[in-house]
């Protein structure tokens, strides 16, 4: 059985940009239930302009369009970073060329999507600014789940990797193919297919040691957002709603009944189903990387937010309300770091 295609020669070629339109047009024109009119625009968002020279940061004044989003690994290096210093100049323009080169690519690739607007939490939230963390951290769900797109640097250890270059780290593929020329009598269709040896393909070809994937905050990035192109060291790969595929493989596998892939609230007599998928989420979750403590309950509030949303659940520190014995069941799996006097969630909670 032939199971996969042939991948582009790099992720930033035309052939892999063509692909990537393809998924987008055709999740827009034919997935209704994956989420696509345009909404409020986050506080701020990078208007990317035509080239280096038009782009700045905007504050939207709740201004309707559609935006992309960026994940990234912000590792050790915090450079590029939006401060009440630098923001007045960046309103008036935003020199792309003086950014990491990860989000120079990331402006560059929602240029050439079509889309005029990109949100990048490092360059739209003050990051001198405990306040406007705070209350931009909150809004994570909207701005995450009102994307048109995720842009997901799934590769990239920091900001100063690019993301094409990250994407291409192990892309070729040094089993070679053989190319077979095919025709069929039924309409005289003449084509070509390419095999090649290979492992059983994976029913998910995530890569679960990419940088990125380990990241707590990243989690609820990927479940809130409606589609997500992922750049993996050697495939570009594409989720929504109905569909996941890679440049290999045109569809595999996906568990329909995630509670965050179904826009209906859930009938009371569906709340259990939706508790038991909670507790295997947040078990994902507790398993990822995370540099304060203190962002524990911040780096799952979009998930917990749309959760109550739809179940009707009241939210109490990591825990519901409604099903609080069982939330009350966890048992830490390590030493965790002191509080050092700063005040945080109760000790009954699994955020403690």
């Amino acid at each position: 059985m032939i199971t996969r295609r042939p991948k582009a020669i790099n992720s930033h070629s035309d052939q892999a940009f063509g692909l990537v339109k393809k998924w987008v047009a055709q999740c827009l024109d034919e997935h209704p239930s994956c989420f696509k009119d345009p909404s409020a625009l986050p506080t701020r968002v990078i208007s990317v302009g035509n080239s280096g020279h038009d782009t700045h940061l905007l504050i939207s004044n709740e201004l309707y369009g559609h935006w992309v989003v960026l994940s990234h690994c912000w590792g050790n290096k915090r450079e590029g970073i939006t401060t009440s210093r630098n923001i007045a100049e960046r309103e008036q323009r935003l020199e792309v060329d003086k950014l990491p080169v990860l989000f120079q690519d990331a402006i560059y690739i929602t240029r050439r999507l079509g889309y005029k607007f990109i949100w990048i939490d490092s360059l739209c939230i003050l990051q001198d600014s405990e306040a406007d963390w705070r209350m931009e951290s909150l809004k994570m769900a909207q701005y995450y789940g009102g994307s048109i797109l995720n842009i997901s640097a799934s590769a990239a250890p920091d900001a100063s990797t690019g993301i094409f270059e990250s994407g291409d780290v192990n892309r070729e593929n040094k089993i070679p193919a053989i190319k077979l020329e095919c025709h069929s009598k039924v309409n005289d269709i003449h084509g070509s297919i390419y095999v090649r040896h290979s492992k059983q393909p994976e029913l998910d070809p995530t890569n679960w040691e990419a940088p990125l994937i380990r990241r707590a905050w990243v989690f609820q990035e990927s479940i809130l957002s409606p589609r997500v192109l992922s750049y993996d060291e050697n495939h570009l790969r594409w989720e929504c709603k109905k569909v996941r595929c890679t440049e290999e493989i045109p569809e595999w596998p996906r568990n329909e009944d995630l509670l965050m892939k179904t826009p209906e609230r859930l009938d009371l007599h569906l709340r259990r189903f939706a508790l038991t998928w909670w507790y295997h989420v947040l078990n994902e979750y507790l398993h990822r990387d995370i540099s304060f403590p203190k962002d524990r309950l911040p780096a799952i509030a979009g998930v917990s937010k749309e959760f109550a949303k739809r179940t009707g659940c009241t939210y109490v520190c990591g825990l519901w309300k409604e099903d609080l014995l069982n939330g009350l069941r966890w048992t830490p799996v390590a030493a965790r770091d002191s509080k050092n006097g700063i005040k945080g969630p109760p000790t009954w909670s699994w955020a403690s």
